[in-house]
């Protein structure tokens, strides 16, 4: 067995408070004073709505990578109305809606916010706007 030398960089997320978990004795000390030695709490996406614009285009280009479609953008409309969404998912969430949004999109260079779910359109409401979120697939499409 011949020995190498290496030089490894461990970084780790979670989105449970690891200091707390190490005084309640439900983590390791030595594994947390090893991983600790930088931290960087990002807040989740509803947090930091502001983010939403350049996360929903990294995604956008990403999933037009995925799916071998031509790079599309997000009318101001539907950004709205995403900022105004709370993400419980977090950006998994988001990713799963521009991704959905991209498939039924058939290649139109902007989504518009008829593309968006039902379930995003009525957990952020809009005045004097129906959500068209009825009929099929094919229908709102």
């Amino acid at each position: 067995m011949q020995r190498r030398q290496v030089d490894v960089r461990v970084v780790a997320a979670t989105n449970r408070d690891l200091e707390q978990a190490m005084l309640a004795r439900s983590f390791r000390h030595d594994l947390y004073y090893r991983l600790a030695g930088a931290t960087l709490h990002l807040p989740p996406l509803r947090g930091r709505l502001s983010d939403t614009g350049p996360v929903c285009e990294r995604l956008l280009r990403e999933a037009a990578e995925a799916f071998g479609t031509p790079r599309q953008r997000l009318a101001s409309e539907t950004l709205a109305l995403l900022q105004r969404y709370h993400w419980p998912g977090n950006v998994r969430e988001l990713r799963s809606e521009l991704q959905r949004m991209v498939v039924l999109s058939d290649r139109s260079p902007v989504l518009g916010p008829q593309l968006l779910s039902a379930k995003v359109l009525a957990r952020t409401t809009v005045p004097d706007q129906t959500p068209a979120s009825t009929g099929t697939v094919k229908e709102r499409v």
